[in-house]
């Protein structure tokens, strides 16, 4: 009696199947809430740049924290706007602050390069 319990339960395919329906949504709920690290560029965004021409670099790599199901979403579309209202003509060093990036409130901006040099000219 005691053998036939461990192949009876071996060979049911509905105990199986229960098994791995289970077993996967258990796998979901848990690595879907998990925080994890994720690396990737975040577009920059000038505005108030009427009668400008700007030069500056398009990207800025960033690494952020957070669970997994938000980081996925934010791998492409994180932005940085940086306001060009107060800069005149001339090469400009902007700091970047984490208040210019787009990011939810349960992730954390981990690391990006603060300063930017950009350079504003008039637009002819």
């Amino acid at each position: 009696m005691a053998r036939s319990l461990p192949n009876h339960l071996l060979n049911n395919l509905s105990l199986s199947m229960l098994a791995l329906v289970l077993s996967f949504g258990i796998w979901h709920s848990l690595s879907r809430n998990s925080k994890t690290y994720a690396t990737t560029t975040a577009t920059i965004y000038f505005y108030n740049e009427s009668n400008k021409k700007i030069t500056a670099p398009e990207q800025l790599p960033v690494t952020l924290y957070g669970k997994r199901s938000e980081l996925k979403k934010l791998l492409y579309t994180t932005t940085v706007h940086i306001d060009l209202k107060n800069y005149g003509a001339g090469n400009h060093t902007v700091m970047i602050a984490k208040e210019m990036f787009n990011v939810p409130d349960d992730s954390i901006l981990i690391n990006y390069r603060p300063k930017l040099v950009i350079d504003v000219q008039p637009a002819q």
